[in-house]
């Protein structure tokens, strides 16, 4: 039996009468499945799964149609968005809208879609030369305290860090990274043995220098698990005591001057651990850490970074 579309501009509704075919071709190492269609006012929706390929990044979709049973093609659509094109990825429920009367003001026949996908593989050797040296930015969440003095009265603080990095990649396993960071560090005073209710935060700014962080990683291409271990060096920039009353705490229970506690430099060791999600371009870490200063009587932080790579 003929199957007739009959898609006219002067028409406000459009009638699909009965069952379009969709025709699904073999295409070499890729497979393009699940197709079905659904009519969406004048617009044909046309669905597609495509299965990912180890080797491959992106497809050039393309989607022809024909008249006579797939005798022969017309094509590719022109009026048509969605997943379709250039640098598409590969994915479940792919969608392709044709928008037919600008394509064409009548469809008549046995009716069929051709989707060709062409496939664009990963160049390795590019990505991996890309992937050896990378720079970015970071930032998160310190939790610091100071160790090992008047212990009764010292408790952690909340403070952020924020910076760039850069990574350097020997091979699969073997790297290390730099950083240069602002680190807001401190500590806070808790008197509730003495009866005071209040807590009496103090701020500690620095510069902060890593100038080695050797950092293993295993895993997959795209998703690797990592080690930090190495050296860092602290400048101080600022002590601020955020309340007057900690100057009369001082007095009043002997504590030394807290801006003697610490001085211009301090350095110490780094040991934490990340998960990195590459891409071809680009890398995202997610990243905890400790670090535990020396030179200022003992100090302690924890880090928790997220930080971007390209």
């Amino acid at each position: 039996m003929r199957t007739i579309y009959n898609f006219k501009h002067n028409r406000t509704v459009v009638i699909l009468a009965i069952f379009i075919l969709l025709y699904q071709p073999f295409i070499k190492a890729q497979k393009v499945e699940n197709v079905t269609f659904e009519q969406t006012n004048k617009n044909i929706a046309i669905s597609y799964d495509i299965e990912e390929e180890k080797n491959i990044d992106t497809y050039d979709i393309k989607i022809f149609y024909s008249i006579d049973d797939g005798l022969s093609w017309k094509g590719p659509l022109q009026y048509v968005s969605g997943d379709v094109g250039e640098s598409q990825k590969a994915g479940k429920a792919k969608t392709i809208i044709w928008d037919v009367l600008k394509e064409t003001t009548e469809l008549t026949g046995n009716v069929k879609f051709q989707i060709k996908a062409k496939p664009h593989y990963i160049d390795k050797k590019s990505i991996e030369k890309s992937r050896k040296y990378m720079i970015g930015f970071k930032g998160g969440l310190n939790i610091s305290k100071r160790l090992n003095y008047i212990e009764v009265y010292i408790k952690s603080k909340t403070g952020f860090n924020i910076g760039m990095f850069h990574k350097f990649q020997f091979n699969n396993v073997l790297g290390f990274q730099s950083e240069l960071l602002f680190d807001r560090k401190g500590y806070t005073f808790d008197l509730s043995l003495y009866g005071e209710d209040e807590l009496y935060p103090v701020n500690i700014d620095y510069f902060s220098v890593i100038p080695f962080l050797f950092n293993p990683s295993f895993g997959s291409r795209n998703t690797k698990f990592y080690f930090e271990l190495g050296p860092f060096l602290e400048v101080l920039l600022t002590q601020k005591k955020l309340y007057p009353v900690l100057e009369q705490i001082e007095e009043e229970f002997n504590i030394p001057n807290m801006d003697t506690w610490y001085s211009a430099a301090d350095c110490g060791l780094i040991l934490g651990a990340g998960l990195a999600f590459y891409t071809n371009k680009s890398c995202v870490i997610l990243n905890s850490r400790y670090s535990q200063a020396w030179v200022n009587g003992t100090s302690s932080c924890f880090s928790f970074n997220v930080g971007i790579l390209f």
